[in-house]
């Protein structure tokens, strides 16, 4: 949202990485240089795990085949995790097995075997509402609901008995799964994991399984080493051609810049040096200039003086951030060591900046040249209030500016022909 330059911005300008970033970010390709460093990474990583692997290879081997037996093993005992659930649930029934058959067999006796069963009851009252309702047809919805209680009863007879029945010929069904619950849990002991989690493991085991295939393979671990290197050459390579392109660019608006700014005859060059790939990609970027006709270019640093450096940072980011989508940006007191005509130029490079309908420039200056140039005008202002310093800042009305101006320009007095300077600069 707000990009911020100080007054020492221009030592960071010193930094090769500060040079790359202002390129790169010029450009607007920073969908390639998050690929290119992204696929660097990955390069890398991958290669260094091939390295450790060729030292570790016989651990590697070692690993897979107690993998192999492990997995084994896992694979006969048939386990899933809603499997184990129901194989639980039938051992706790089967393990009760003697009580339901007596309590079901009870039930039963109760319904249809006593005589006083309930079936008997209730067949025999049946029969008493089937001569109730000859007599009397206003019984007939309380014989339906009798003749309803008899089917039901009779129903539940005939389900307890086949439950029954079920449960005396599963008997010999204990003896399995208890030998199946027992291989669980003798695996789990085995390789101390709860059976809660043996699914979940499993999976982990199959693709530790399937990474150490592909290391141990013809090719290995080399192959997907080859494969990623290829992928960082690419995208390398598009941010080269981009950075090319706008190495030739960016260079000719920063001469422009500087040429404007005093610097009749320099020349700007934003030089890219091939290096070994890296994480920046293939090439170095460094500002070189040349502030002398038929001078050879030389990095910044060791060219410019303190003013100049001051001069050609404030070109450098004018021109770099041009294209730049902010919306807000505060320059603070770019402009020391600049003064005179120079100063003019300087703001309306500033104002320039502020032109679009969708960014604003905030500007900290004690330079009228530079302060004229701006559309509305802040004064801040400090005072002692109750032995406490309280910092104030007031939009200035158009006398105001005046004033402020004048002040800017001439110091303690103020004379008429400084204020006719004040309102012919500010026109």
């Amino acid at each position: 949202m707000v990009d911020i330059y100080s007054q020492n911005s221009h030592h960071s300008l010193l930094k090769i990485s500060t040079q790359r970033e202002i390129l790169d970010s010029f450009s607007g390709h920073n969908k390639e240089v998050a690929e290119t460093k992204l696929s660097f990474k990955v390069w890398q990583e991958l290669y260094s795990e091939n390295q450790e692997f060729e030292k570790n290879k016989e651990n590697y081997v070692e690993e897979l085949r107690e993998l192999q037996d492990k997995n084994s093993e896992f694979l006969k005992l048939d386990f899933s995790s809603s499997g184990w659930e129901k194989l639980q649930k039938d051992h706790k029934i089967l393990a009760s097995g003697n009580e339901l058959i007596e309590g079901v067999k009870i039930c039963l006796s109760n319904l249809e075997l006593d005589d006083n069963s309930l079936n008997k009851t209730m067949s025999k009252l049946v029969s008493q509402f089937k001569g109730l309702v000859a007599i009397d047809s206003r019984l007939e919805t309380q014989k339906k609901i009798i003749d309803s209680l008899d089917i039901e009863l009779l129903e539940l007879s005939r389900e307890l008995n086949n439950y029954l029945h079920s449960l005396e010929t599963n008997e010999g069904l204990q003896d399995e799964i208890e030998t199946k619950i027992q291989s669980v849990f003798d695996f789990c002991r085995k390789y101390r994991i709860k059976p809660i989690e043996l699914e979940a493991q499993s999976r982990e085991w199959h693709h530790r399984l399937e990474k150490l295939n592909i290391l141990l393979g013809e090719e290995g671990a080399s192959l997907a080493v080859k494969d990623a290197k290829v992928k960082y050459d690419r995208c390398a390579k598009k941010l080269t051609i981009n950075r090319k392109n706008t190495a030739a660019s960016l260079s000719k608006i920063i001469t422009e810049k500087l040429n404007q700014l005093s610097f009749k005859d320099a020349d700007f060059l934003v030089s890219l040096k091939p290096i070994q790939p890296s994480l920046n990609g293939n090439e170095q970027v460094e500002f070189l200039i040349s502030t002398h006709m038929n001078a050879d270019s030389k990095p910044i640093q060791k060219v410019a003086s303190g003013g100049e450096l001051s001069r050609i940072s404030l070109a450098i980011r004018v021109a770099s951030i041009s294209e730049a989508d902010v919306p807000s940006m505060i320059f603070d007191e770019v402009d020391v060591g600049i003064g005179g005509g120079v100063a003019e130029v300087v703001g309306k490079l500033l104002q320039n900046l502020g032109n679009g309908k969708h960014r604003q420039i905030f500007v900290i200056t004690h330079l009228p040249q530079v302060a004229a140039q701006s559309v509305q005008h802040y004064k801040v202002t400090k005072e002692i209030i109750n032995n406490e310093t309280v910092s104030a800042i007031k939009l200035l009305d158009e006398n105001q500016r005046i004033d402020e101006i004048a002040r800017m320009l001439g110091g303690l007095k103020i004379t008429e022909a400084t204020i006719d300077h004040a309102k012919e600069i500010l026109s």
